[in-house]
């Protein structure tokens, strides 16, 4: 067990496993608090706790209570291999052990027992090379150190955890941008250092969507992924179909940081121009999936202004009333009820080639079906044409809010820039009350 601990980033681990009382720190981190909760009294651990509570519990809570019964398997000198990093396989493990706990402690504290040591029993020996170098245990980075959690489980009572005072409910933050055909490997020197800045200001975000990807950009996506890799987190992308006017078309890429994971995509009929895609995510905390749309509608042009309120309205339309287009997700918190399933909240963020105002005004967006984040605010040298619209029921549930990411140098057909368009991002955090999400 040390060896885990160990490569688990934990020191101390005697201390660890034997510390005297401990009251829980201010800063404590809410998957600390929650799991020290639910461990609850040293005597009696995870009282309370079932297959179904712990199947709802976030990955670091899971982790952190591993760790909980790896280190009291061993204090009462039993045997534990380490788990999957799965949900299902965490789950067992910590309900064998509760069980396996529960167990020994009748034995060691019934009548004649021989007294339980108080030095931490000696790991057995390996049987092969695999078992000596168990996998570490991921968990979330806590306020406080492993040793100090771990001595609180031990070794305090449930009363003598202090909760915190905040909550800190699930959420996510996405950035949406019109690359401009995504340019970023022959460029100039100057340009190569812009694009590295805006990796490192991506890199800080959970969601990225892009708009006027060529099809034909692999090379380019695989280093943009890369570049957001090395300034922070893992991650994943994800494409639509390429659909356009110009020559091979242009998709939609998608790209997040773990541990969101990207269910399925969809990419809405070629009668638009440039086909909106749509991604189902599953993000951590929300109970439903969150769909993410990125659209890049034609510019309003005199020959082609007609295509772009048409194609709007038409969409936006379409993907309330149609199943289809949200993958079949329900649009409203009552189809939601009505089809016994989570509620998801539905987000287009993208490059509209149209302000808000305008939308509004020409009813191209319906304003009882979508709630609009950013106001009149350029996003090009001078006009406001990204935006991020978001369904309305999701207002009751979600804390919402969006802004531009100004760059100093926007490609115009006077000056050099990397894009002709300047990224918004939008961040959203669940309303919750209570610890599990609930309202």
């Amino acid at each position: 067990m040390a060896d885990v601990l160990a490569e688990a980033g934990v020191v101390g681990v005697e201390e660890f496993v034997l510390g005297s009382s401990w009251s829980c720190r201010d800063d404590i981190s809410s998957d600390m608090c929650v799991a020290c909760h639910m461990w609850g009294d040293r005597n009696d651990p995870l009282r309370g706790v079932a297959k179904v509570k712990l199947s709802k519990t976030s990955p670091g809570v899971l982790g952190i209570l591993v760790l909980f019964v790896s280190a009291k398997l061993e204090l009462l000198g039993l045997t534990s291999s380490v788990p999957a990093d799965r949900t299902d396989a965490r789950v067992d493990y910590i309900l064998s052990g509760k069980e396996l706990i529960k167990k020994e402690m009748k034995v060691q504290h019934a009548p004649g027992a021989i007294p339980e040591s108080t030095e931490p029993a000696k790991p057995p020996e390996c049987k092969n090379d695999l078992e000596q170098t168990p996998s570490p245990i991921p968990v979330s980075p806590p306020c406080v150190s492993e040793s100090e959690i771990l001595n609180a489980v031990m070794n305090c009572s449930e009363t003598s955890v202090r909760v915190p005072l905040f909550l800190h409910p699930p959420s996510f933050s996405l950035v949406s941008w019109n690359c401009r055909k995504l340019c970023n490997e022959s460029c100039t020197e100057q340009q190569a250092l812009d694009w590295e800045e805006l990796y490192k200001e991506f890199s800080k975000h959970d969601v990225v969507v892009l708009q006027e990807v060529p099809d034909r950009a692999n090379s380019r996506i695989q280093k943009f992924v890369e570049k957001l890799c090395y300034f922070g987190g893992n991650w994943d992308w994800h494409e639509s179909r390429p659909v356009g006017p110009s020559r091979g078309g242009e998709k939609h890429v998608l790209m997040c940081k773990r541990p969101i994971e990207v269910l399925s995509v969809s990419t809405a009929p070629p009668r638009f121009d440039h086909a909106p895609g749509t991604f189902k995510l599953k993000i951590p905390g929300f109970r439903g999936p969150v769909m993410i749309t990125s659209v890049h509608f034609p510019p309003a042009s005199t020959s082609e202004g007609g295509r772009r309120n048409t194609q709007m309205k038409d969409f936006t339309e379409s993907y309330v009333t149609s199943e289809l287009y949200r993958i079949g997700t329900p649009f409203t918190k009552k189809g939601a009820s009505d089809a016994e399933m989570p509620f998801s909240m539905h987000i287009i963020a993208g490059d509209f080639n149209a302000s808000r105002n305008e939308m509004l005004r020409d009813g191209l967006v319906n304003n009882g079906s979508w709630y609009f984040m950013i106001g009149e605010f350029p996003t090009t040298s001078t006009k406001a044409r990204d935006n991020v619209i978001v369904s309305r029921d999701s207002l009751t549930s979600v804390f919402m809010s969006a802004g531009v990411m100004r760059m100093r140098r926007i490609a115009t057909s006077a000056s050099w820039g990397i894009s002709d368009h300047c990224p918004v991002v939008a961040d959203f955090r669940l309303a919750c009350d209570f610890e599990d999400g609930s309202r």
